[in-house]
Protein backbone atom coordinates (compact mmCIF):
# COMPACT_ATOMS: atom_id res chain seq x y z
CA UNK A 1 0.00 0.00 0.00
CA UNK A 2 1.63 3.31 -1.06
CA UNK A 3 1.88 6.30 1.23
CA UNK A 4 -1.11 8.47 0.34
CA UNK A 5 0.21 11.58 2.09
CA UNK A 6 2.04 13.98 -0.26
CA UNK A 7 5.73 14.70 0.20
CA UNK A 8 5.45 18.04 -1.59
CA UNK A 9 2.70 20.36 -2.80
CA UNK A 10 3.19 22.91 -5.59
CA UNK A 11 6.99 22.64 -5.22
CA UNK A 12 6.76 23.17 -1.43
CA UNK A 13 8.42 20.42 0.58
CA UNK A 14 6.14 18.89 3.21
CA UNK A 15 8.66 17.02 5.31
CA UNK A 16 6.41 17.20 8.39
CA UNK A 17 3.50 15.37 6.74
CA UNK A 18 4.91 11.87 7.00
CA UNK A 19 5.81 12.11 10.74
CA UNK A 20 2.36 13.58 11.40
CA UNK A 21 0.62 10.92 9.32
CA UNK A 22 -1.52 9.30 12.04
CA UNK A 23 -2.47 12.71 13.43
CA UNK A 24 -3.59 13.91 9.98
CA UNK A 25 -5.56 10.71 9.30
CA UNK A 26 -7.33 11.00 12.66
CA UNK A 27 -8.27 14.63 11.94
CA UNK A 28 -9.46 13.67 8.46
CA UNK A 29 -11.64 10.82 9.73
CA UNK A 30 -13.14 12.95 12.50
CA UNK A 31 -13.93 15.71 10.01
CA UNK A 32 -15.71 13.27 7.68
CA UNK A 33 -17.68 11.69 10.57
CA UNK A 34 -18.68 15.14 11.83
CA UNK A 35 -19.91 16.07 8.35
CA UNK A 36 -21.96 12.87 8.09
CA UNK A 37 -23.46 13.52 11.53
CA UNK A 38 -24.66 16.97 10.49
CA UNK A 39 -26.15 15.55 7.27
CA UNK A 40 -27.93 12.84 9.24
CA UNK A 41 -29.29 15.33 11.76
CA UNK A 42 -31.07 17.45 9.11
CA UNK A 43 -30.83 20.46 11.38
CA UNK A 44 -28.26 23.25 11.80
CA UNK A 45 -26.42 23.08 15.09
CA UNK A 46 -25.88 26.83 15.39
CA UNK A 47 -27.94 29.90 14.60
CA UNK A 48 -27.80 31.55 11.20
CA UNK A 49 -25.77 34.50 12.48
CA UNK A 50 -23.00 32.09 13.57
CA UNK A 51 -22.53 30.52 10.15
CA UNK A 52 -19.69 32.92 9.49
CA UNK A 53 -17.81 31.76 12.59
CA UNK A 54 -15.86 29.12 10.67
CA UNK A 55 -14.57 31.45 7.91
CA UNK A 56 -13.83 34.09 10.55
CA UNK A 57 -11.72 31.61 12.54
CA UNK A 58 -9.81 30.64 9.40
CA UNK A 59 -9.17 34.23 8.28
CA UNK A 60 -8.22 35.63 11.70
CA UNK A 61 -6.19 32.56 12.73
CA UNK A 62 -4.25 32.36 9.47
CA UNK A 63 -3.66 36.12 9.54
CA UNK A 64 -2.39 36.06 13.11
CA UNK A 65 -0.25 32.98 12.51
CA UNK A 66 1.27 34.46 9.33
CA UNK A 67 2.09 37.63 11.27
CA UNK A 68 3.93 35.61 13.92
CA UNK A 69 5.88 33.67 11.28
CA UNK A 70 6.82 36.85 9.39
CA UNK A 71 7.86 38.69 12.55
CA UNK A 72 9.87 35.75 13.83
CA UNK A 73 11.78 35.34 10.58
CA UNK A 74 12.33 38.90 9.37
CA UNK A 75 11.86 41.33 12.27
CA UNK A 76 13.34 39.73 15.39
CA UNK A 77 16.69 38.01 15.59
CA UNK A 78 17.30 34.30 15.08
CA UNK A 79 17.38 33.62 18.82
CA UNK A 80 13.86 34.89 19.32
CA UNK A 81 12.67 32.92 16.30
CA UNK A 82 14.23 29.74 17.68
CA UNK A 83 12.42 30.27 20.97
CA UNK A 84 9.10 29.43 19.39
CA UNK A 85 7.52 32.39 17.60
CA UNK A 86 7.70 30.82 14.14
CA UNK A 87 6.52 27.49 15.53
CA UNK A 88 3.63 29.14 17.34
CA UNK A 89 2.69 30.96 14.13
CA UNK A 90 2.47 27.77 12.10
CA UNK A 91 0.56 26.04 14.89
CA UNK A 92 -1.92 28.92 14.88
CA UNK A 93 -2.42 28.57 11.13
CA UNK A 94 -2.95 24.79 11.27
CA UNK A 95 -5.29 25.06 14.26
CA UNK A 96 -7.32 27.82 12.61
CA UNK A 97 -7.78 25.72 9.48
CA UNK A 98 -8.90 22.64 11.44
CA UNK A 99 -11.22 24.41 13.90
CA UNK A 100 -12.55 26.72 11.18
CA UNK A 101 -13.55 23.74 9.04
CA UNK A 102 -15.22 22.10 12.05
CA UNK A 103 -17.14 25.30 12.90
CA UNK A 104 -18.28 25.55 9.27
CA UNK A 105 -19.48 21.94 9.33
CA UNK A 106 -21.35 22.56 12.59
CA UNK A 107 -23.32 25.32 10.84
CA UNK A 108 -24.59 23.17 7.95
CA UNK A 109 -28.30 23.45 7.24
CA UNK A 110 -28.72 19.90 5.98
CA UNK A 111 -32.16 19.92 4.43
CA UNK A 112 -33.10 16.85 2.41
CA UNK A 113 -31.99 16.91 -1.20
CA UNK A 114 -33.11 14.86 -4.19
CA UNK A 115 -30.57 12.95 -6.24
CA UNK A 116 -31.36 12.38 -9.96
CA UNK A 117 -31.00 8.59 -9.69
CA UNK A 118 -32.07 5.99 -7.17
CA UNK A 119 -29.80 5.05 -4.29
CA UNK A 120 -29.25 1.59 -5.78
CA UNK A 121 -28.06 3.03 -9.09
CA UNK A 122 -25.86 5.49 -7.24
CA UNK A 123 -24.22 2.68 -5.27
CA UNK A 124 -23.71 0.52 -8.37
CA UNK A 125 -22.19 3.44 -10.32
CA UNK A 126 -19.84 4.29 -7.46
CA UNK A 127 -18.80 0.64 -7.01
CA UNK A 128 -18.11 0.17 -10.73
CA UNK A 129 -16.13 3.43 -10.90
CA UNK A 130 -14.02 2.45 -7.91
CA UNK A 131 -13.25 -0.98 -9.41
CA UNK A 132 -12.21 0.58 -12.76
CA UNK A 133 -9.98 3.15 -11.04
CA UNK A 134 -8.46 0.42 -8.85
CA UNK A 135 -7.56 -1.70 -11.88
CA UNK A 136 -6.03 1.28 -13.72
CA UNK A 137 -4.04 2.27 -10.63
CA UNK A 138 -2.72 -1.28 -10.25
CA UNK A 139 -1.47 -1.28 -13.84
CA UNK A 140 -0.03 2.26 -14.00
CA UNK A 141 2.30 3.00 -11.09
CA UNK A 142 2.40 6.75 -11.75
CA UNK A 143 -1.38 6.99 -11.27
CA UNK A 144 -1.68 4.74 -8.21
CA UNK A 145 -1.79 7.41 -5.49
CA UNK A 146 -4.05 9.90 -7.39
CA UNK A 147 -6.51 7.12 -8.28
CA UNK A 148 -6.59 5.82 -4.71
CA UNK A 149 -7.49 9.33 -3.56
CA UNK A 150 -10.14 9.42 -6.29
CA UNK A 151 -11.62 6.22 -4.84
CA UNK A 152 -11.60 7.72 -1.34
CA UNK A 153 -13.39 10.85 -2.58
CA UNK A 154 -15.93 8.81 -4.55
CA UNK A 155 -16.69 6.76 -1.43
CA UNK A 156 -17.10 9.84 0.77
CA UNK A 157 -19.24 11.69 -1.80
CA UNK A 158 -21.47 8.65 -2.39
CA UNK A 159 -22.12 8.07 1.32
CA UNK A 160 -22.70 11.81 1.82
CA UNK A 161 -25.26 11.99 -1.00
CA UNK A 162 -27.10 8.95 0.33
CA UNK A 163 -27.28 10.38 3.86
CA UNK A 164 -28.23 13.83 2.55
CA UNK A 165 -31.07 12.40 0.48
CA UNK A 166 -32.64 10.57 3.42
CA UNK A 167 -35.86 12.07 4.80
CA UNK A 168 -35.80 13.54 8.26
CA UNK A 169 -36.55 10.87 10.86
CA UNK A 170 -39.44 11.61 13.19
CA UNK A 171 -39.81 8.25 14.92
CA UNK A 172 -37.35 6.67 17.34
CA UNK A 173 -34.63 4.39 16.03
CA UNK A 174 -34.62 0.63 16.33
CA UNK A 175 -32.32 -1.27 18.67
CA UNK A 176 -29.92 -2.04 15.82
CA UNK A 177 -29.82 1.61 14.73
CA UNK A 178 -29.29 2.75 18.30
CA UNK A 179 -26.40 0.33 18.85
CA UNK A 180 -24.82 1.36 15.53
CA UNK A 181 -25.20 5.02 16.45
CA UNK A 182 -23.66 4.43 19.89
CA UNK A 183 -20.70 2.68 18.25
CA UNK A 184 -20.25 5.61 15.83
CA UNK A 185 -20.31 8.07 18.75
CA UNK A 186 -17.73 5.93 20.57
CA UNK A 187 -15.45 6.00 17.52
CA UNK A 188 -15.74 9.79 17.20
CA UNK A 189 -15.07 10.33 20.91
CA UNK A 190 -12.08 7.96 20.74
CA UNK A 191 -10.61 9.98 17.88
CA UNK A 192 -11.33 13.29 19.60
CA UNK A 193 -10.30 12.53 23.17
CA UNK A 194 -7.67 9.80 22.75
CA UNK A 195 -6.10 9.41 19.31
CA UNK A 196 -5.70 13.07 18.31
CA UNK A 197 -4.20 14.32 21.62
CA UNK A 198 -1.88 11.29 21.83
CA UNK A 199 -0.67 11.66 18.26
CA UNK A 200 -0.19 15.41 18.74
CA UNK A 201 2.01 14.82 21.81
CA UNK A 202 4.01 12.16 19.95
CA UNK A 203 4.46 14.40 16.90
CA UNK A 204 5.40 17.46 18.97
CA UNK A 205 7.96 15.56 21.05
CA UNK A 206 9.57 13.41 18.37
CA UNK A 207 9.49 15.71 15.31
CA UNK A 208 8.94 19.30 16.48
CA UNK A 209 11.44 18.82 19.31
CA UNK A 210 9.11 20.23 21.95
CA UNK A 211 11.37 19.38 24.88
CA UNK A 212 12.41 21.06 28.12
CA UNK A 213 15.72 22.10 26.56
CA UNK A 214 13.98 24.43 24.09
CA UNK A 215 12.90 27.43 26.14
CA UNK A 216 10.66 30.34 25.19
CA UNK A 217 11.74 32.21 28.32
CA UNK A 218 14.40 31.29 30.86
CA UNK A 219 12.98 33.63 33.48
CA UNK A 220 14.83 36.49 35.09
CA UNK A 221 14.38 40.21 34.51
CA UNK A 222 10.98 41.25 33.19
CA UNK A 223 10.89 43.09 29.86
CA UNK A 224 9.11 46.17 31.27
CA UNK A 225 11.82 46.59 33.90
CA UNK A 226 14.44 46.49 31.15
CA UNK A 227 12.56 49.15 29.18
CA UNK A 228 12.47 51.35 32.28
CA UNK A 229 16.28 51.26 32.32
CA UNK A 230 16.32 52.69 28.82
CA UNK A 231 17.03 49.48 26.90
CA UNK A 232 14.53 48.32 24.30
CA UNK A 233 16.04 44.88 23.68
CA UNK A 234 19.05 43.33 25.35
CA UNK A 235 20.55 39.95 26.14
CA UNK A 236 18.98 39.90 29.61
CA UNK A 237 15.52 40.83 28.32
CA UNK A 238 12.89 38.19 29.02
CA UNK A 239 9.53 37.77 27.34
CA UNK A 240 7.94 36.72 30.65
CA UNK A 241 9.46 36.65 34.14
CA UNK A 242 9.39 32.88 34.60
CA UNK A 243 10.65 29.88 32.66
CA UNK A 244 8.49 28.57 29.82
CA UNK A 245 9.72 25.74 27.62
CA UNK A 246 8.18 24.01 24.61
CA UNK A 247 6.77 21.20 26.76
CA UNK A 248 4.50 23.78 28.39
CA UNK A 249 3.38 24.96 24.96
CA UNK A 250 2.70 21.35 23.96
CA UNK A 251 0.59 20.78 27.08
CA UNK A 252 -1.38 23.99 26.57
CA UNK A 253 -2.13 22.96 22.99
CA UNK A 254 -3.34 19.57 24.22
CA UNK A 255 -5.62 21.35 26.69
CA UNK A 256 -7.04 23.48 23.88
CA UNK A 257 -7.77 20.31 21.89
CA UNK A 258 -9.78 18.93 24.81
CA UNK A 259 -11.64 22.23 25.30
CA UNK A 260 -12.59 22.46 21.61
CA UNK A 261 -13.61 18.80 21.66
CA UNK A 262 -15.81 19.30 24.71
CA UNK A 263 -17.55 22.28 23.09
CA UNK A 264 -18.24 20.31 19.91
CA UNK A 265 -19.40 17.33 21.96
CA UNK A 266 -21.92 19.35 23.99
CA UNK A 267 -23.19 21.22 20.93
CA UNK A 268 -23.73 17.98 19.02
CA UNK A 269 -25.57 16.34 21.93
CA UNK A 270 -27.87 19.35 22.35
CA UNK A 271 -28.49 19.65 18.61
CA UNK A 272 -29.26 15.94 18.33
CA UNK A 273 -31.74 16.04 21.21
CA UNK A 274 -33.49 19.04 19.61
CA UNK A 275 -33.26 17.82 16.01
CA UNK A 276 -37.05 17.38 15.71
CA UNK A 277 -38.01 20.53 17.61
CA UNK A 278 -39.45 23.16 15.23
CA UNK A 279 -37.72 26.49 14.96
CA UNK A 280 -39.63 29.41 16.52
CA UNK A 281 -41.14 31.61 13.83
CA UNK A 282 -41.70 35.32 14.11
CA UNK A 283 -45.32 36.17 14.78
CA UNK A 284 -47.02 37.95 11.90
CA UNK A 285 -48.71 41.25 12.79
CA UNK A 286 -52.13 42.25 11.57
CA UNK A 287 -52.63 45.52 9.69
CA UNK A 288 -52.25 48.56 11.90
CA UNK A 289 -50.88 46.51 14.79
CA UNK A 290 -47.60 47.65 16.29
CA UNK A 291 -44.82 45.26 17.22
CA UNK A 292 -44.50 44.70 20.96
CA UNK A 293 -41.81 46.86 22.51
CA UNK A 294 -38.89 45.38 24.39
CA UNK A 295 -39.14 45.79 28.14
CA UNK A 296 -36.56 45.70 30.89
CA UNK A 297 -36.73 43.35 33.83
CA UNK A 298 -38.82 45.99 35.60
CA UNK A 299 -41.38 46.00 32.77
CA UNK A 300 -40.38 49.36 31.32
CA UNK A 301 -40.60 49.90 27.52
CA UNK A 302 -36.96 50.12 26.49
CA UNK A 303 -37.60 50.94 22.83
CA UNK A 304 -39.94 53.81 23.57
CA UNK A 305 -37.41 55.38 25.92
CA UNK A 306 -34.68 55.12 23.26
CA UNK A 307 -36.99 56.62 20.65
CA UNK A 308 -37.93 59.45 23.01
CA UNK A 309 -34.26 60.23 23.69
CA UNK A 310 -33.47 60.11 19.98
CA UNK A 311 -36.33 62.50 19.12
CA UNK A 312 -35.30 64.86 21.90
Amino acid sequence: MPNLLPQSLFSFELTWVSPAGRLLWALFLLTVFLFWTMLLMKRPAVKYKNRFAGPAIIILGCGGGATLVFAGKYIFDDTFSALGQVTMGWMTIYSALIFGVWATIMAIDAKQIKIPVSRTKLLVAAFVSMIVLYVIGAKVDALTIPLVWMNVLIFIITISLMIWSLPKREQDGTWAETILGAFAVFVMMTLLYAVIPHEWITFATSYLNFTKDVKISTGGEFVLKTWMHGEFWADNTRLIPFEVNMVHLQDQTTTIIYIIGAVINVKLFVAWQNRNAPYPKKAELAEGEEAPTKTSRFGRPVKKIKKAKASA
